[in-house]
């Protein structure tokens, strides 16, 4: 069982790869995520920003002719554009994630081209901005499980943070004692 997890997890990379983002063996991206160990899907889903900032792949420089210099390779950084695409692809795994009971290699291999340049265009803006148009929403019509900066942002000033309300500690023990008491038969 392991075994066929394992072989599935290495084509829906594949598939992903070639049929969603478009991307060959001969690409910058692709030579990164190799040069990376990258060689299943389970490893893309479980990649940070961090993780995808930093992908380089190697390049090899091509002596003068004058010069009689040797070859030489140098680590280059993915292009922006092909970065956030891998991107895209794990905000598309998150957003499907909370539509879904589970989510399982075959939401992987059963993406399309269409279907995630949709995503890109439709849900994702949304998502980035924090209104999540295109996902389940609750009765609110805000969107299930996801708490946009927005939301934040109004809890954050819904706290009063007026020292009045605040008393300032008298010092007496006996009535601290018994307050204390009280909370923590509670």
């Amino acid at each position: 069982m392991a075994k066929n997890t394992r072989l599935q997890g290495i084509e829906a990379l594949q598939h992903i790869m070639e049929n969603v983002l478009e991307v060959t063996e001969f690409d910058n991206l692709w030579m990164a995520l190799e040069r990376e160990k990258y060689t299943s899907i389970r490893h893309i889903a479980n990649m940070t920003l961090q993780d995808i900032d930093e992908l380089q792949y190697e390049e090899e420089t091509v002596p003068d002719n004058d010069n009689n210099t040797s070859s030489t390779i140098r680590l280059v950084q993915v292009p922006k554009l092909e970065r956030r695409q891998l991107l895209w692809l794990l905000h598309w795994r998150d957003w499907k994630s909370t539509q879904l009971t589970t989510f399982t290699t075959q939401q992987w291999l059963d993406l399309t081209i269409d279907e995630f340049d949709d995503f890109v265009e439709d849900v994702l803006p949304g998502l980035m901005r924090g209104t999540s148009k295109g996902t389940s929403t609750s009765s609110s019509g805000e969107a299930a499980g996801i708490v946009t900066s927005s939301e934040v942002q109004n809890f954050k000033k819904s706290i009063d943070k007026s020292s009045s309300d605040f008393p300032v500690f008298n010092g007496q023990n006996h009535k601290w004692s018994q307050w204390k008491q009280t909370y923590m038969s509670v």
